[in-house]
């Protein structure tokens, strides 16, 4: 069985003789191969959020040694 011919042959190559390629030989579109492949970039959150959220855990932590001071002096007096 044979394979019909190619209708249309490959079209000339735009190739230099050293390899290179001319000027505008290339569509601005077709040279970005990693356009759309990264993440979206989200907007950071406001200052006074991150202020808040670390406001919390200094006294989250505060309440917790304090906890645990407070435990450990009532084992050591033996209450």
């Amino acid at each position: 069985m044979t394979l019909p011919s190619d209708p249309e042959p490959d079209p000339p190559s735009a190739a230099e003789p050293g390899g290179g390629v001319p000027p505008g030989a290339t569509p601005p579109v077709e040279g970005s191969t990693t356009e759309g492949l990264a993440h979206r970039e989200t907007t950071p959150s406001p200052r006074w959020a991150n202020i808040l959220v670390f406001v919390l855990m200094v006294v989250l932590l505060v309440l917790v040694l304090g906890f645990v001071v407070t435990h450990l002096v009532a084992f050591i007096r033996g209450v």
